[in-house]
């Protein structure tokens, strides 16, 4: 299905059984899946969402079973405000402590930031010093005094940019 999706929109899909009655080398009567849907966009999110409509139909055709589909409003994508970031630009300009900035790197990641950046601007910051997978147990810090000092300090100086200003 990846050559249907734009990779440009980072869609990503993640399935899970919430209920059935399979066993081992058993074919279910019934399952009742789940999905997170994201993507950049709600437009696309919406286009997405009636292919993956259309694909559990298919697959129940096919099958010669049933299906029935209720959609659910999830997280909508984060949307960054120009405006905010540009503060931070300019508090990265004047520190000689972080050493990169990335500006345009997008997230498939959902969460009430996304909601609230559609009702009042908002920006979001990540930063590095982990190792692992984010969520996972291998996840871990690996410069301490990056995060706890060198980082919060740049995140004052740009509290500092900001106050005032908005």
């Amino acid at each position: 299905s990846r050559q249907q999706l734009k990779d440009e929109e980072m869609v990503r899909i993640n399935p899970i059984v919430m209920d059935s009655d399979m066993s081992t080398n058993v074919i279910p009567n019934h399952i009742t899946v789940g999905t997170d849907l994201r993507t950049k966009t709600v437009d696309y999110m919406k286009e997405t969402a009636l292919k993956m409509d259309a694909a559990a139909k298919g697959s129940a055709l096919a099958l010669q079973g049933e299906v029935s589909i209720e959609t659910q409003m999830g997280y909508m994508p984060f949307v960054q405000n120009r405006y905010l970031s540009g503060f931070i630009v300019q508090a990265f300009q004047s520190n000689d402590e972080i050493t990169d900035i990335s500006l345009e790197n997008a997230i498939s990641a959902a969460g009430d930031i996304g909601d609230l950046s559609y009702m009042i601007p908002c920006i979001q910051i990540g930063y590095s010093g982990f190792s692992g997978t984010i969520h996972g147990d291998d996840f871990k810090d690996i410069d301490p005094e990056y995060i706890y000092e060198v980082f919060p300090r740049f995140l004052a100086e740009a509290l500092e940019e900001i106050s005032g200003k908005i």
